[in-house]
């Protein structure tokens, strides 16, 4: 069971980590004057608007439980300490397993079942985002930012099955790859159908490093075969 179905399972669980122990890090960092760097989510988010990229000032309204109690924390966090930042992102992806999917993020699950036929939604859209290049845009922030909230994730955006489709492109594996609606996928959680995110305050700071999402996928991919050829 992924993490994201839990939560829809267990809300008073979601709750207590997401919100309650979002709190009690604040309060902590309060305590002995430190900075908190907190991640957060566009699950905070509904549809976008004309299916517009969404900035740090659109409303949230969340539509499931994990994205109802990222917002909760988003809030407390607020509320219990002046000097934090608050990072919604989205479409994670890494090289350290996945403990929510199995251990597989999304590029790998494509990789690793290449040869079955994969249904992958075309009317569900983000913007791919390699965490080490988030990484990098963290520090900065921290270092840099003002305190509030921002939208970091990588630029442009895309649908899963483009996603998909590029991550083929890019190993040149072959791949029975089948676009689908999401009404097709029975899924617990309900998801936003475009949660696109803009890096707007990021921008206007002059503080945005992100990469196009099709570059860090180039960089993830050159570093996941750098890290096999080691070990």
């Amino acid at each position: 069971m992924s993490v994201r179905a839990r939560c829809e399972r267990e809300p008073d669980w979601a709750f207590a980590i997401n919100a309650t122990g979002a709190r009690n890090v604040a309060l902590a960092c309060r305590d002995c004057g430190a900075r908190l760097v907190h991640i957060s989510t566009d699950y905070v988010f509904s549809d976008s608007p004309e299916s517009r990229p969404l900035v740090e000032s659109d409303l949230p309204a969340p539509l499931n439980v994990y994205g109802a109690s990222k917002l909760a924390g988003e809030h407390l966090i607020a509320a219990a300490l002046a000097d934090h930042c608050i990072v919604r992102t989205a479409g994670l992806y890494g090289l350290a397993p996945c403990r929510g999917k199995a251990g597989e993020n999304f590029v790998l699950r494509m990789l690793h079942h290449a040869e079955a036929e994969l249904h992958v939604v075309d009317d569900e859209f983000t913007t791919p985002t390699y965490a080490c290049s988030l990484a990098r845009q963290i520090r900065l922030l921290a270092e840099k930012g003002e305190p509030g909230v921002y939208h970091a994730t990588c630029q442009g955006g895309c649908s899963w099955y483009e996603f998909a489709k590029a991550i083929f492109e890019e190993t040149g594996k072959q791949a029975a790859l089948k676009a689908v609606k999401r009404d097709c996928l029975q899924s617990p959680v309900k998801r936003p159908r475009f949660s696109v995110l803009e890096n707007r305050r990021l921008q206007a700071q002059g503080l945005d490093i992100m990469p196009g999402w099709r570059d860090a996928l180039r960089e993830y991919l050159s570093d996941l075969s750098r890290e096999k050829a080691v070990s």
